[in-house]
C-alpha cells in the first residue's frame, strides 16, 4: 500500500505543471487580450489588409475560440465604416485545427486537475502529507524546464517552423491572413505570458498545499 502510495504521490511531478501549461494556453488562445496585443505591436493587420481595429479582430478570434460563433468572419457592418473581410478557406481550417488542439489540451488538462484533486484527497486522508510540500518543489522545477525549453524552442527557427508545420499543416497562399495575425512576434508574447500566468496558478497550487499539509498543533497559544 506504500509503494501505491508513493506511485500516486510522484505522479504529481508531471500531472500538476502538464495541468498548469493546459490551463494557462487555454486561457490565453480563447482571450482576446494576447492577440490584441501582439496586433497593436506590428503591422500584422496591414498586411493582410484587414482594414479593422486590433480589438475587434481580436474579439472575433476569440469569440471563435470560445465556440461563440462557428465560422471565422470579421463583420464590421455595424460599423461606420461598413466592412467585410472574408477569411479565406486555409484561414478557416487552420483556425479550426487550432481551436481543435486547444479543446483536447483543456481535457486533458481537466482530467489532470482532477486527478491530481483526488490523489491530493487520498494522500492527506491516510496522513501521507509531508511528500506533498517537497514534490511540490520538484513539480516547480519541471514546470520552469517545460517553460524554458519552449520559449528557447520558438527562438530558434527551424525548431519553431517544424512546430508551426504540425500546428497548420496546411499550404497557406500570399492573401491568408492567419500566418500574418499568428505569426511567431504572436507566439513569443503568447509564451511569455503564459511563463507568467503558469507562476500565478503554482503559487496558488504552493499556497493551497501549503495550508492543506500544515502540521497540526499541540496548542492554540
Amino acid at each position: 500500500m506504500r509503494v501505491f502510495r508513493k506511485i500516486m504521490a510522484y505522479s504529481l511531478i508531471l500531472l500538476i505543471p502538464v495541468a498548469m501549461l493546459c490551463l494557462s494556453a487555454n486561457i490565453l488562445l480563447r482571450a482576446p487580450d494576447v492577440v490584441q496585443f501582439s496586433l497593436k505591436a506590428t503591422e500584422a493587420l496591414d498586411k493582410a489588409n484587414i482594414y479593422a481595429e486590433e480589438d475587434i479582430v481580436g474579439d472575433t478570434i476569440s469569440d471563435f475560440m470560445l465556440h461563440k460563433s462557428s465560422e471565422l468572419q470579421l463583420n464590421m457592418s455595424e460599423t461606420e465604416t461598413d466592412f467585410y473581410f472574408l477569411f479565406s478557406k486555409t484561414d478557416q481550417d487552420a483556425a479550426s485545427r487550432l481551436r481543435l488542439i486547444t479543446d483536447v489540451s483543456a481535457i486533458a488538462g481537466a482530467v489532470f486537475i482532477l486527478a491530481t484533486v483526488l490523489i491530493y484527497f487520498y494522500l492527506i486522508r491516510n496522513e501521507f502529507t509531508e511528500i506533498l510540500r517537497w514534490l511540490f518543489k520538484r513539480e516547480c522545477i519541471i514546470l520552469l524546464l517545460f517553460l524554458g525549453i519552449s520559449v528557447a524552442a520558438f527562438n530558434v527557427t527551424a525548431v519553431s517552423d517544424f512546430i508551426y508545420a504540425h500546428i497548420f499543416p496546411f499550404k497557406f497562399s500570399e492573401g491568408d491572413a492567419i500566418p500574418m495575425i499568428l505569426d511567431r512576434y504572436y507566439a513569443r508574447m503568447l509564451l511569455t505570458v503564459g511563463c507568467i500566468v503558469s507562476g500565478i496558478f503554482m503559487t496558488i497550487t504552493g499556497y493551497i498545499t501549503w495550508k492543506l499539509t500544515k502540521p497540526k498543533r499541540m496548542f492554540f497559544w
